[in-house]
């Protein structure tokens, strides 16, 4: 026999009343949180009203008390990660220290959907809520999470809308050559009276300083060297220099006066990923947009000697990349190659009978390679080599006036002898003639229908003849430019040649370096000295075993 139930008894116990508990009265610890986007004049003055605007709303309501004002200024909504008073402010709620958090809007405290969601249910979980003034929305008295996520989804379009303005207005700004520039990480300028950039001659002085160096076949090693040995202070890292700052000097275009902008992206508003722009987004560049450190010709030079050296053969065929690395040590090591297999040859010491002397010999031989693919190529004695040079310097420089004169007579020849600007002018007339065609034709067949098929086949006529014309505008654009580059390169050679002492008794690297193109080691008794510019000398020299 089954006993029966008692009656079910169910007994309601209310929450307590933690603010009278011991008989004291304690209040809502209420705090605020604030932000604005950015340091400007204008929003830190939308700052400082939220500030007296919270302040005067906490302390009207006789149940709160006062918690504090967590406030981040200047620093992106985007991301959680660099609002230290936001984070500071979280870290007290889990500590007891908080009981709600009253705020401007769903924007002003979290524009990321995910981070919005993530810190309310976080919260919401110890009991902890927050106020939403604008949107008047109290997180603990929302029970579906739908109406929370409308609103922050509405506030990350919202970022993502600001996010669109405000590259729209940097753009406008870029068009206008209203450009921010970092003056603390450009050596060689300083912001002027103008707003614009303007030349402090003390900086700019080691700026053409780094760029006549590796003119003159500097490592940038050795100008990193030079530049600490001097105490020559840089502009970033406490005066200190680096390879990667004299990298950003050399290819920076800021120096001969014009500006690249865009050079790195953010992917998104919300992923803070910086990459480097290799066309995926438009870029505008402005030429003459202030006063220049270096001419464009050197700067262009300056690209031209890295991609040179970027590019050099490798040492040996056992070599695993495909490129070469310029040393700047011996001026010998990245001139003299082995007439048998075009190898470089390479600086090494020989020990033979505990004496040890300095040799010159192909790398292929150096590294094995001799019986399979260098096998006649000859091991020179530094010392044969440096007296073999040094004759073919010495015949350089007793004819340095004729070569100096050779090469003034190619530097007028390439000035009067290409008429590129007049042929250029005559182009752009050509363009402008055939785009008046076109509109004429445009206009009469507006009056009447005749002819339409003529002017369609007409227009199309000259709109091709038109993309032919602006073709070669293009290429005459590269061959000015080439011909601008080698006329800096024969001045140079020119003033060089001009200035120049050579001392005959010792072989001088310098001169070496700045007036021969190569030496090829032709035989154990013979070398070729080839000169910029000039014919190649040959040279007898003394074989050593």
């Amino acid at each position: 026999m089954q006993t029966a139930m008692p009656e079910r008894i169910v007994t309601v116990i209310p929450a307590k009343d933690f603010s009278q508990l011991n008989g004291k009265s304690h209040k809502k610890r209420v705090a605020a949180y604030c932000r604005v986007s950015t340091d400007s004049e204008e929003q830190m003055t939308s700052y400082n009203a939220q500030l007296k605007h919270f302040k005067d709303e906490i302390g009207k309501n006789p149940e709160w008390e006062f918690a504090g004002i967590f406030a981040d200024e200047g620093i992106t909504g985007t991301s959680l990660k660099k609002r230290d008073e936001f984070n500071k402010m979280i870290k007290l709620c889990h500590k007891g220290k908080i009981d709600y958090i009253v705020t401007k809007s769903f924007q002003r405290f979290a524009r990321n959907t995910v981070d919005s969601m993530l810190t309310i249910r976080e919260l919401k979980a110890i009991g902890i809520g927050i106020y939403f003034e604008t949107e008047k929305l109290d997180t603990l008295k929302v029970d579906n999470e739908f109406m929370i996520g409308v609103f922050s989804l509405m506030s990350q379009a919202e970022s993502e809308k600001i996010s669109q303005n405000v590259r729209w207005g940097q753009d406008r700004a870029i068009m206008q050559g209203r450009i921010a520039i970092q003056y603390n990480r450009l050596l060689g300028y300083r912001k002027g009276e103008s707003g614009q950039p303007e030349i402090v001659e003390s900086e700019a002085q080691t700026v053409r300083l780094i760029f006549q160096m590796y003119l003159d076949g500097a490592s940038i090693g050795k100008i990193v060297q030079y530049l600490t040995e001097r105490n020559i202070p840089s502009k970033t890292d406490k005066g200190k220099w680096a390879k990667n700052i004299v990298q950003k000097i050399l290819t920076n275009e800021k120096y001969h006066g014009a500006i690249l902008t865009n050079k790195t992206f953010r992917t998104d508003c919300f992923n803070r990923t910086v990459i480097k722009n290799v066309g995926q987004r438009q870029q505008v560049y402005i030429e003459n947009h202030h006063p220049a450190i270096i001419s464009k010709s050197t700067f262009d030079l300056i690209q031209e000697e890295r991609a040179r050296r970027n590019s050099l053969d490798a040492a040996s065929v056992n070599t695993i990349t495909n490129t070469g690395r310029y040393t700047n040590k011996y001026a010998l090591s990245d001139l003299t190659v082995c007439g048998d297999c075009g190898t470089r040859y390479r600086r090494t010491t020989w020990s033979k009978n505990g004496k040890k002397k300095i040799i010159w010999r192909c790398i292929e031989r150096l590294t094995g390679g001799a019986k399979k693919i260098c096998k006649h190529s000859p091991s020179i004695e530094e010392s044969v080599l440096h007296d073999a040079i040094t004759q073919a310097l010495a015949e350089i420089e007793h004819n340095k006036d004729y070569l100096i004169g050779v090469l003034k007579l190619g530097l007028n020849k390439m000035f009067t002898g290409s008429n590129l600007v007049a042929e250029e002018n005559n182009i752009k007339n050509k363009i402008a003639e055939n785009n008046k065609i076109i509109l004429d034709l445009i206009s009469a067949n507006s009056k009447s229908n005749e002819g339409a098929d003529y002017l369609d086949a007409r227009c199309k006529e000259l709109s091709d003849e038109i993309s032919q014309l602006e073709m070669q505008l293009d290429e005459m654009k590269i061959t000015q430019r080439a011909v601008e580059l080698n006329n800096e390169k024969l001045n140079r050679m020119i003033n060089y040649l001009d200035s120049a002492k050579l001392n005959d008794k010792f072989f001088d690297e310098e001169f070496t370096r700045r007036v021969v193109d190569k030496v090829t080691v032709i035989s154990e008794d013979e070398i070729e000295v080839t000169p910029k510019y000039g014919l190649p000398i040959r040279i007898r020299l003394t074989v050593v075993a």
